[in-house]
């Protein structure tokens, strides 16, 4: 039987792989690798999970939500399905918002670049 979870010496807790980050793998952090997505109700209890490298969790009903909510553009969305009803809300949150600041002439947004 292969190995399933690992804490290494870095305090850092892998589920289901061993690949480390290309630069700073960190310390004390939970990576959780790829596997099969839960689906449908889940009593008294909710779901962390991978798939396609990105983070989701579940709740009791069975609604999925993305935790890394970018599109293809780095831009930032909402996204959430049910796993039960099939319902998908996928909202594009950064168009929406910049086009409400745009037509409101607000400054609510602030983009800027932090120091690496």
């Amino acid at each position: 039987m292969s190995e399933r979870m690992r804490i290494d010496g870095n305090g850092n807790v892998k589920i289901a792989g061993t690949a480390d980050r290309g630069t700073i793998a960190g310390t004390n952090a939970l990576h959780i690798f790829d596997g099969v997505a839960p689906t449908g109700t889940l009593a008294n209890g909710c779901s962390i999970y991978s798939d396609s490298g990105e983070l989701y969790t579940m709740d009791a009903a069975g609604n999925a939500t993305l935790q890394t909510p970018h599109n293809d553009q780095g831009e930032w969305i909402f996204y959430s399905k049910n796993t039960v009803t099939g319902k998908v809300l996928r909202i594009d949150a950064e168009r929406m918002f910049r086009y409400l600041n745009d037509l409101m002439g607000g400054d609510f947004i602030q983009e800027f670049k932090e120091a690496l």
